[in-house]
């Protein structure tokens, strides 16, 4: 259900694991072992963090494929420390499947009821702005709230309907 540290909780999927809400690469999130050991690093710049130590030479092999970019093992960690910190993490609720599912059939009634009273030039955009309103609306509760919901299957289903419906 949740991963506590100190007196901070964290909601977890069923799973146990959290939507990490990935970041670009940085560079300022990482200090050189050896700047801080010959002191030429801003030792007061880690004052206060959380600090990792992890290799990041491109032969080491260490680097993951995130949604954004490829970067080293250790900064995947470092964002879900910043994720932790900041308490942004990523949240697919449960109702979601039962709302990209109430998405799809709304759609396909729309479209059953719509294709063979209209002509299809006014049929294909309307369905072009219902499947674009979709997507928009997935992006702003991604966006606002951090809420995963998966308008690409409803939209598909759409236009899989619609090609059916014009076929027939």
């Amino acid at each position: 259900e949740s991963v506590g540290v100190g007196n901070d909780r964290f909601a977890t999927e069923r799973d146990g694991t959290v939507g990490l809400n990935f970041s670009p690469h940085e560079r300022q999130r990482f200090v050189a072992a050896v700047d801080v050991l010959n002191g030429s690093a801003a030792i007061e710049r880690l004052h206060g963090s959380l600090v990792l130590i992890g290799v990041t030479a491109r032969a080491i092999g260490d680097y993951s494929w995130t949604p954004i970019d490829r970067v080293p093992g250790v900064e995947v960690h470092a964002q879900l420390l910043e994720n932790m910190s900041e308490n942004a993490f990523l949240v697919r609720p449960l109702a979601a499947p039962l709302g990209e599912a109430l998405a799809a059939i709304l759609l396909g009634a729309l479209l059953i009821w719509m294709t063979p009273r209209w002509p299809i030039r006014y049929t294909a955009p309307a369905v072009l702005a219902c499947i674009a309103a979709l997507l928009v609306a997935s992006h702003v509760l991604f966006r606002s709230h951090r809420l995963l919901f998966d308008a690409a299957t409803p939209a598909l289903a759409t236009l899989l309907l619609f090609g059916t419906l014009v076929a027939m």
